[in-house]
């Protein structure tokens, strides 16, 4: 119904983001409590777990490419040492040990020049989620760290 399907929250076509999915006909955080218990996602009418589903991972619609696994709500695979997502690593970006050059991070398994501020700026670093516009150890790029003292604001390092 449109009031629990992600893929069709509260109107027909209204796709909830990965962080979101849909309860009572809008997004929602999806660790929202309904009479105690998680509330279930609705991919097309069809009740998804969206933390393991290779199809709908994360969010209805997202699939994981051919061979790697949904867990956690994330395609991962392992790299080394190391679980992280091909899709969104700028240091395994595509394929394990692909770094993405400097000022690109890693959008659906692809080196991308980096975005603007205010569009998607999460990217796994090595298989950490970090946001690439205010960390300091990976400012506007994974593995490139502001010197001693200084911050990371929109990507750029900057004294604070």
């Amino acid at each position: 119904s449109l009031m629990d399907d992600s893929a069709n929250c509260g109107q027909c076509g209204n796709l909830c983001d990965e962080e979101h999915s849909c309860f009572g006909g809008e997004c929602s955080n999806p660790g929202t409590l309904y009479l105690g218990m998680p509330h279930p996602t609705y991919c097309n009418g069809i009740k998804t777990d969206i933390s393991k589903d290779s199809a709908n991972c994360g969010q209805c619609g997202f699939a994981c490419p051919t061979g790697v696994a949904c867990r956690s709500g994330a395609c991962l695979t392992q790299c080394g040492s190391i679980t992280t997502s091909l899709m969104d690593d700028s240091a395994n970006c595509g394929q394990c040990g692909n770094l993405c050059d400097e000022g690109q991070i890693c959008l659906s398994g692809v080196c991308k020049t980096n975005p603007t501020k205010g569009v998607f700026t999460k990217t796994y670093c090595n298989g950490i989620k970090i946001d690439i516009y205010d960390d300091p150890g990976n400012c506007g790029q994974c593995g490139f760290a502001c010197p001693g003292g200084q911050g990371c604001r929109e990507g750029v390092c900057e004294t604070q």
